[in-house]
């Protein structure tokens, strides 16, 4: 409704900086209660109606998560890309396009998102696991294994502790058999 009531006045006297600053500010209130309630499907509705609005920064990001989160892959990594063309140090978004990548099995593309998340943010271990994650998927178990294990000297979180760990075990498995294969073929 503030919006609304801003928007008018804005038609009204389109140059009052007032109203201007004020639809904005609304505006990013809804969006950010509409990310915060996982209504994405809403949100990006609301985005595309308000195309002025829409093409901030801030806004691109949380168009392009809603995207991810909505499971529309192409949709996400274009706006994620668009994001990055400003901000290209920003973690949270090279690690949107990374899952997003990897959602597609694009493992090549999403271990160069994560390598920026964790070049960006060095001490965040959630880099270090998804990085280690797209890597696993590329076949790279030993370069894997040494970004699950700097994950796990990183997080706290018991749960996302004992992934890493499982991780580490699953993989050093891995890499014995694969060894062991490699030894019985010679």
């Amino acid at each position: 409704e503030a919006v609304k009531y801003w928007q008018k006045a804005l038609s009204i006297k389109p140059d009052l900086a007032l109203a201007n600053e004020k639809v904005k500010e609304y505006f990013s209130q809804t969006i950010q209660q509409l990310f915060d309630s996982e209504k994405y499907d809403e949100l990006i509705e609301k985005l595309e109606a308000n195309k002025t609005l829409s093409e901030t920064s801030e806004m691109l990001l949380i168009k392009g998560q809603s995207y991810r989160n909505i499971n529309k892959f192409d949709q996400a990594i274009i706006t994620l890309k668009q994001f990055l063309k400003s901000e290209p140090k920003n973690t949270l978004a090279n690690r949107e396009l990374g899952i997003a990548y990897l959602n597609q099995k694009a493992w090549d593309l999403a271990a160069e998102a994560f390598s920026k998340a964790v070049i960006n943010e060095p001490n965040n271990g959630i880099n270090y696991g998804w990085f280690a994650y797209a890597l696993e998927e590329k076949g790279e178990l030993a370069k894997a294994k040494e970004y699950w294990e700097k994950s796990l000297a990183l997080i706290d979180e018991p749960e996302q502790r004992e992934k890493a760990n499982r991780k580490i075990a699953s993989i050093t498995k891995r890499l014995k058999n694969r060894k062991k294969s490699e030894e019985d073929d010679e």
